[in-house]
This record gives C-alpha cells, structure tokens and sequence, in this order.
C-alpha cells in the first residue's frame, strides 16, 4: 500500500467510517426514505408500508442494503407465491427493486439485486372482474336496500354506486365538497388518483350523473 502511495492509517480509518455508514444504511432505512420521497396519497404509502413490514423487512429489513444478494430477493418472492400471493410478489419485486434503485443513486449500493433474477417468476396477471348482468345489477340494489347494516356504510355504497367514484374518495367526502342547492359533488384533485379535479352533476329528472 505504501509503495503504491496509500497511507494504510488512512486507508484503515476510510475502511471503518465505510463499515460504520453501511451498518447504519439498512434496507428498511433506505425503504422508508423512498416512500417519504412519494407524492402519493397517504392511504398508499400506509398501503406500501404494511407489504414491505409482511413481506420483505422480516427477511432482509435490518440488512445493510450492500450486503443483500440476488439470493436474499429471490427467497423473499418464492416464498410470497408459495402462500398463494403472486400479486403481492409482484408488488414486492417493483418496490424492492426501487429502493435499491436509490440506494445506488445515493453510492450507498452497487448493484440492484433483483436485475438478476427479474425473470425468475412467472408474469403475474391480472384478472379481470367481468361486468354485472343487468339482472345482477337489480339483484344486487335489491339486497342492498335490504342489507340493514350501518347506515354510513350504506350510504356511502350508494354513493359509490351512483357516482362509480373509488372507495375512498366515496368514504373521504367532506360537506364542504357538496353544494346541495346546486346539486353538485366537487371532489378536490388532492384526492384524486390523476390529480385532477373531478365535478359530479345531478341531472333533472333523471338516474344519472355527469362527470366534468
């Protein structure tokens, strides 16, 4: 080393403050620092945060993020499709290889581990749930009306149902969005998916809304 020009004091000194820096960069460190950095509605990062603590933080969350191989990844995605979960498997993959993605980003990881072993599962598909019959539609207003549980939970099926708005952007109306004189429901684009704002019309004299 010292023929070569390195002091080995020094090269002792950078080698420590390198083992010091990794222990404290974690994979589950490096994980919640990618979803701070998410400008997704907080209902999804509480949603992310709850797979990443089932499935992948047990595994490889107190790991220092270099030190994590291909093989750590790949045990964590065949055991999630072993329990019957590909989605979650998926979901999985896709986040873990973005925290590694700004691990790297920020030199706290060489390499992304799970590059090698993307094509080790099969593709997962998504199944589609096909559309209500017309006499399903009926069967299911009918037990609705006649279903007797909690009144705001009801409601806000109807609601659901008559504007075709998501679940919880359904359960989050507040008052303030509804102008009733005026018959119009203003869901604000802070609550929107595609950040967009989004105006329900009730129509006279018919069963229906427009979307603006």
């Amino acid at each position: 080393m010292v023929k070569l020009g390195i002091s080995p004091v020094q090269n002792r000194q950078i080698e420590r403050i390198k083992r010091e820096q990794d222990s404290e960069n974690t994979f589950e460190v490096i994980a919640k620092e990618w979803l701070a950095l998410k400008s997704w509605e907080p209902v999804t990062k509480v949603r992310r945060l709850d797979m990443l603590e089932r499935v992948v933080f047990p595994s490889i969350g107190k790991l220092p993020v270099r030190q994590i191989t291909s093989a750590h990844v790949l045990n964590i995605l065949t055991k999630t499709v072993k329990r019957g979960a590909p989605t979650v498997a998926a979901e999985a993959k896709r986040t873990m290889s973005a925290v590694f993605g700004l691990a790297v980003a920020t030199l706290r990881a060489d390499t992304d581990p799970v590059w090698a072993v993307l094509k080790s599962l099969p593709p997962n598909k998504t199944q589609q749930k096909r559309a209500l019959l017309i006499e399903e539609v009926g069967k299911l207003l009918v037990d609705f009306d006649s279903h007797g549980g909690n009144f705001q939970t009801l409601y806000a099926f109807r609601l659901m149902w008559l504007t075709l708005t998501r679940p919880n952007e359904a359960v989050q109306a507040q008052w303030p969005e509804f102008d009733l004189e005026r018959k119009v429901w203003t869901i604000p684009k802070e609550r929107m998916k595609a950040r967009r704002e989004h105006v329900f019309i009730s129509l006279p004299g018919k069963r229906c809304h427009a979307v603006v």
